[in-house]
């Protein structure tokens, strides 16, 4: 009787430390799943962020490209107020076009409608032509 105790205390811890064996080996790949799976999360966020800096950039250079193209529009609507238009936008009306003959006088119309000639040409001379 003695022996058949015995024989069921081994079995019943045998079954036990079995027992514990898997519960440790599933706890374990538990763990290590839960490990990869945040492993993964910080490589995606770190894409994210990639990204993310990616498009600051692009925005940067989009909004200064854009400011500049603004500057260079309103100089070429409003450069008559500070003296004289771009080349660009205007037939030179020089002082050497109004010493010309008369025939030549078509040279002091220009490209841009409302354009006229910079102050230091003389209204005079232009009305002479």
């Amino acid at each position: 009787m003695n022996d058949a105790g015995s024989n069921l205390d081994q079995d019943g811890s045998s079954s036990f430390l079995q027992t514990l064996k898997i519960f440790a080996v599933g706890l374990a790949s538990a763990l290590h799943t839960r490990l990869d799976l945040f492993v993964t999360e910080l490589e995606e966020e770190r894409e994210r962020l990639k990204q993310a800096l990616i498009l600051v950039v692009l925005v940067i250079f989009g909004l200064a490209f854009g400011f500049a193209l603004i500057n260079i529009f309103l100089v070429a609507l409003f450069g008559s107020m500070v003296g004289s238009r771009p080349s660009a936008f205007s037939r030179s009306c020089t002082l050497s076009s109004l010493s010309a003959p008369r025939s030549n006088c078509a040279a002091l119309s220009c490209a841009v409608p409302g354009y006229f000639p910079p102050p230091s040409v003389s209204w005079a001379r232009i009305v002479s032509c």
